[in-house]
């Protein structure tokens, strides 16, 4: 299956729309009847609800959101806020159409968006790398809307694995089961656990387990949230629990890990 030639854009894009930063805060509505440009989003941080005219869903960090010009959005953060980086393409600047989603940002895709958050929220001096980096977003994130609806008969073990991580890593917030998380992908739990420890060197319940740590030691460094907070909210079924893994994956406490790189 080769994307590349089925997916499109122009190339003035960046002048033609907008590309950047979204940051709103807890309490955030946007609603409007029709929308008027393809938007794409990937969540950085935060979670949002987001009820378009083909779906309901909730969209949580590494989420891409896709909305399509024409229908009717609501998008709603009463507790979280959320912090996304966007593009919004004008109809007839790309190709395929696509339809309205909250899927799973690849793992490509999220990485440039950190990228591209990180230069634009420190205000780093090589800050030309920005419109390139758009456009990569652009690509990638109209890559990922296309694939999600296409035919998987040609996917090889790293595509299978690619759709794993960006599943586990779409329901890092939730206390949902490996299983439940990859019920409806068509493949044996065999071949995909197969597939998994072929590409990443180690089980999906492994991986899952560190990115959930991974993301916890975001939380200890860039928020407040009392430690037995971040465990229940990672879906760890205690706080003690939380801290022996932690412990065994980092090799301190989480108290000491938010001291030391914190500066407290």
């Amino acid at each position: 299956m080769n994307l590349t030639n089925r997916v499109r854009f122009s190339a003035n894009m960046i002048a033609m729309c907008h590309a950047g930063i979204k940051v709103k805060e807890p309490g955030y509505r946007f609603q409007t009847e029709s929308h008027a440009n393809l938007h794409l989003s990937v969540l950085i941080a935060g979670r949002v609800d987001v009820m378009t005219t083909s779906q309901h869903a909730t969209a949580s960090v590494g989420s891409l959101v896709v909305i399509r010009p024409g229908d009717a959005i609501t998008m709603t953060s009463p507790a979280f806020g959320m912090t996304a980086v966007h593009v919004a393409l004008r109809p007839g600047s790309y190709e395929p159409a696509l339809s309205s989603a909250v899927i799973p940002a690849g793992r490509e895709l999220f990485q440039t968006a950190q990228l591209i958050h990180r230069e634009i929220a420190e205000r780093h001096e090589r800050i030309q790398i920005l419109a390139p980096a758009c456009q990569l977003f652009t690509l990638q994130a109209l890559r990922q809307a296309a694939a999600s609806g296409h035919d998987v008969n040609d996917w090889t073990a790293r595509d299978w694995a690619e759709r794993i991580t960006t599943r586990i890593q779409h329901y890092l917030y939730s206390p949902v089961s490996i299983a439940d998380i990859l019920s409806d992908i068509p493949l044996s739990d065999r071949q995909l656990a197969r597939y998994f420890q072929q590409v990443h060197g180690m089980s999906i319940k492994r991986y899952q387990l560190h990115a959930r740590l991974d993301e916890a030691c975001d939380l200890l460094h860039d928020t407040d949230l009392a430690i037995t907070t971040i465990a229940f909210e990672l879906g760890f079924p205690s706080s003690q629990h939380f801290a022996t893994q932690f412990r065994r994956y980092k090799g301190t406490t989480p108290t000491q890990w938010r001291n030391s790189n914190t500066g407290i």
